[in-house]
């Protein structure tokens, strides 16, 4: 079976993601803390910025 990786994620993809309560995912949005696009009504979030903002090396956070 292959994994396809979406650039895209809903909110419940990205609370799985990061497993994350979904209180947790709208307070990480409203303090900036997580990134989302809205489109009309709905919160989207990009897998890119995810990783990259809370996956990276926290030795890169430190010496910035």
């Amino acid at each position: 079976m292959e994994i396809i990786q979406k650039e895209i994620l809903t909110k419940k993809e990205t609370e799985a993601l990061l497993s994350i309560s979904p209180q947790t995912c709208r307070n990480w949005v409203k303090n900036g803390t997580l990134k989302s696009h809205n489109i009309g009504r709905r919160v989207f979030f990009k897998y890119s910025e995810i990783i990259e903002d809370h996956f990276s090396n926290s030795e890169d956070k430190l010496s910035a």
